[in-house]
């Protein structure tokens, strides 16, 4: 994408010719505008646009003083591409890699130079010789074409770097004259600009690569002069010519095999025109002066559609008065120069200023809204109303319709369209029905829902019913019933039924009705459930427990009675057989509906019998004689598990009472008493005295349960007469009780009693004749 020849000296000593405020005749908008800014003074053009959309420039620093070259993207601020160390810089073209060209002064402004800037860095190219250079376009291959000026300074030509680091550019060479300078240069290498013929007339000019065969003289529009700016992908090249007589310059689009096509011009007393860069559309962007050349406008030509001032195709009343484009990609987004009016709220004054502009085209659909639906009877529709449509740019789209001229009977589709300016669409649909005379009455119709109710023919959630009432050929003049349901309450037995009437032009239809609805959604209740009860057991297995059943009852329905007294059944049931423990008794009820609900209670059982016992009769005994028990009785519904007594090991003189205790598996307890009495044994009288002594007593420790007993003494009744040990301090009471081996027969006066395998050592001990002498407390010592 290039312009015409910029330079500096041309820049500085002639101010671009800017327009002032003008009326322009507004078509519909076609573009959104956006203000590039400046890098801080009050002035920035657009120069150049490459694909993604990113735009090279130049602008005036603050204080107006210097110009540099800038690089714009959206979303952004213009970044300062800085200089090759002079004050100015220009930039005349840019490419898909984001590779700026142009001249920049250096150091001193003792020259100007051609650079490429390129990832933050600017590169200064080569010259012919000379001291003046420029870089004006540069394809998506790297290639840069330009002009510079000889050894002597005194003529420039144009040339072609192959790198940006190439050592010295190719010379173009002229047409036969002085001066030449290649403009643009597209990607397959062919590079537009102007030549000098013999003659000294300038005229545009196209080389082809490997340029080393004479350059292609483009023509004129029959003037003297012209001068190519941009070529495109195809070869296509606009820029600008004069007319027969030179009087007025206008610009062009040339291509092989055709020649030059003027572009034609604003007015038909424009004095300039000139086509400034073409796309690979063929739409070429530029500028064309008003009536006498009083002033710029930015200009676009569409292939095949006629120039047009693109101060028309923005929203009025922006402030901008667009002066030149510069520069137009393939999606059609144009930069260029125009004077922005705006308004200094601090001074309260309007001040213009020349700003870098780009233009976007319009994609957006407008909206649209279709009128509603039509629906007559019998005769063709009056109107069928107008679509509404509004653009974020155009005021005014166009609306269209397909709509027939005469309506068929049915439904027709009518498709409304608006289209914008920039021929966005929308589309909505209307329906347009014409219905022959009505002859039939309405269908009526109802919905219940759910479908169909439980299978005991009860609704268990409550339904709703929704009546549909259509006449596809006449409206429905009235309804009786046909009343919407949102949900049908809790009914009795007998249920519910709705109805519709409907009538139209085609007769009634009616009474319809639902069918009979019938519905509970609410549960039977259950009472006196019984608390929970523990039950005596009867064996180990359990025990048969009655109970009495809940009651039930249900507002609606009503209870299901299901061959049940009451309608309510439990498990396990009354009077069977229930285990040992507890047992969860559950009782259920339904209604004739379906609804169900239940409840519980816990049943224990447990033994909590104690058992029965007797005890064995009464004992009496005498003082000595052996005290015998006998066996108490016991029973019990599950099983005695123990039967015990207290019994003494010995009874005392007297009435001793021996309780008898019985226990079953639960641990409860019976008992019963027996009394034991020892009566005194009548001493009796002795026949003779006698003398009992001891003369020693002794023990000799084995373990803890025997002893070696040496025991001796006399007696002095020595005939008929033995000696009986006991382990006792006293002789017990039934003389059986606690001996100390066997009674011991005296010699002569003499007894003993020795064993070396006896009981346990204690001390004292007691003794007893076979005459009735009582010896007690002898001391035994023990070892």
């Amino acid at each position: 994408m290039k312009t015409l020849q910029i330079t500096l000296r041309t820049l500085l000593a002639a101010p671009l010719a800017l327009g002032l405020p003008f009326a322009a005749i507004h078509a519909a908008p076609q573009y959104s505008i956006s203000d590039l800014g400046t890098l801080g003074g009050t002035y920035s053009s657009g120069i150049a646009l490459n694909e993604a959309g990113q735009v090279a420039g130049y602008s005036h620093l603050p204080g107006n003083a210097a110009l540099h070259p800038f690089l714009w993207q959206e979303g952004t601020l213009p970044q300062d591409l800085n200089t090759l160390g002079g004050t100015h810089a220009l930039v005349s073209g840019i490419n898909n890699q984001g590779q700026v060209v142009g001249n920049a002064q250096i150091t001193g402004d003792s020259a100007g130079h051609g650079f490429v800037w390129s990832a933050g860095a600017m590169l200064r190219l080569p010259t012919l010789g000379g001291t003046r250079g420029r870089a004006t376009a540069i394809n998506d291959n790297g290639v840069v074409t330009g002009s510079t000026s000889l050894l002597n300074n005194t003529v420039e030509h144009g040339v072609v770097w192959l790198s940006s680091t190439a050592k010295s550019p190719l010379d173009l060479g002229t047409l036969g004259g002085a001066n030449s300078q290649g403009s643009d240069i597209n990607f397959n290498g062919q590079i537009v600009g102007y030549a000098e013929n013999a003659s000294r007339l300038t005229h545009a000019t196209l080389w082809a690569p490997p340029y080393n065969t004479p350059a292609l003289d483009l023509g004129t529009l029959g003037g003297s002069y012209s001068e190519a700016s941009a070529i495109n992908g195809l070869g296509q090249v606009t820029g600008i010519s004069s007319n027969t007589g030179d009087t007025q310059f206008r610009g062009f689009v040339w291509q092989a095999g055709q020649g030059m096509e003027d572009l034609g011009a604003l007015t038909a007393t424009s004095t300039h025109t000139a086509g400034i860069d073409i796309n690979a559309n063929g739409d070429v962007v530029g500028y064309s002066t008003t009536a006498g050349g009083a002033a710029k406008r930015a200009i676009v030509r569409k292939a095949g559609i006629a120039l047009a001032d693109l101060n028309g195709l923005i929203l009025p009343n922006t402030g901008w008065v667009l002066s030149e484009a510069h520069a137009i990609n393939d999606a059609g987004q144009i930069v260029g120069i125009g004077s922005l009016t705006k308004v200094d709220t601090v001074n309260n004054i309007n001040r213009v200023e020349s700003h870098a502009f780009l233009l976007t085209p319009d994609t957006e659909k407008p909206t649209i809204s279709c009128p509603a639906t039509v629906t007559t009877t019998g005769a063709q529709p009056a109107g069928i109303g107008t679509a509404v449509a509004t653009d974020n740019l155009d005021p005014a789209p166009v609306v269209t319709n397909n709509r027939p001229a005469i309506f068929p009977g049915g439904t027709t589709t009518v498709v409304w369209t608006a289209t914008d300016a920039s021929d966005n669409k929308a589309t909505c649909n209307q329906l347009v029905t014409l219905n022959s005379a009505d002859k039939t009455p309405p269908l009526v119709s109802f919905q219940i829902t759910p479908a169909a109710p439980s299978a005991s023919g009860w609704y268990l959630t409550a339904p709703s019913v929704v009546w549909t009432v259509t006449d596809p050929e006449s409206a429905i003049s009235s309804k009786v019933g046909c009343t919407n349901v949102a949900s049908v309450a809790n009914t009795s037995t007998a249920g519910l039924t709705y109805s519709c009437t409907a009538t139209s032009a085609g007769g009634a239809t009616g009474p319809v009705n639902t069918p009979t609805i019938k519905v509970d959604n609410t549960l039977p209740t259950l009472a006196n459930v019984p608390a929970a009860f523990t039950q005596a057991a009867t064996s180990l297995t359990g025990a048969v427990v009655s109970y009495t059943v809940p009651t039930a009852a249900d507002a609606f329905s009503g209870i299901n009675m299901a061959g049940t007294a009451t309608g309510v059944i439990c498990a396990p049931v009354s009077g069977s057989a229930f285990p040992m423990g507890s047992t969860t008794v559950n009782c259920s009820v339904k209604d004739n509906a379906g609804n169900s609900n239940s409840a519980n209670f816990v049943v224990t059982v447990a033994d909590t019998t104690p058992p029965t016992i007797a005890c064995p009769a009464a004992v009496n005994v005498v003082q000595g004689q052996a005290v015998t028990l006998g066996n108490a009785s016991a029973s019990d519904n599950i099983g005695v598990t123990a039967l015990t007594n207290n019994a003494p090991a010995s009874y005392p003189i007297g009435t001793t009472t021996v309780t008898w205790t019985a226990a079953d598996a639960a641990g409860n307890l019976a008992s019963c008493a027996q009394p034991v009495t020892v009566s005194s044994a009548p001493t009796p009288p002795p026949t003779t005295s006698e003398t009992i002594s001891v003369a020693k007593a002794q023990c000799k420790r084995i373990n803890a349960t025997s002893g070696e007993w040496s025991v001796q003494g006399a007696t002095s009744l020595t005939t008929n007469n033995s000696i009986q040990l006991y382990s006792t301090a006293t002789v017990p009471a039934d003389l059986t009780s606690y001996k100390l081996g066997a009674a011991i027969v005296n010699s002569k006066g003499q007894w003993q009693f020795q064993t070396k395998s006896g009981p346990a050592c204690s001390s004292p001990i007691s003794l007893r004749s076979a005459a009735g002498k009582v010896l007690g407390n002898i001391a035994v010592a023990i070892q």
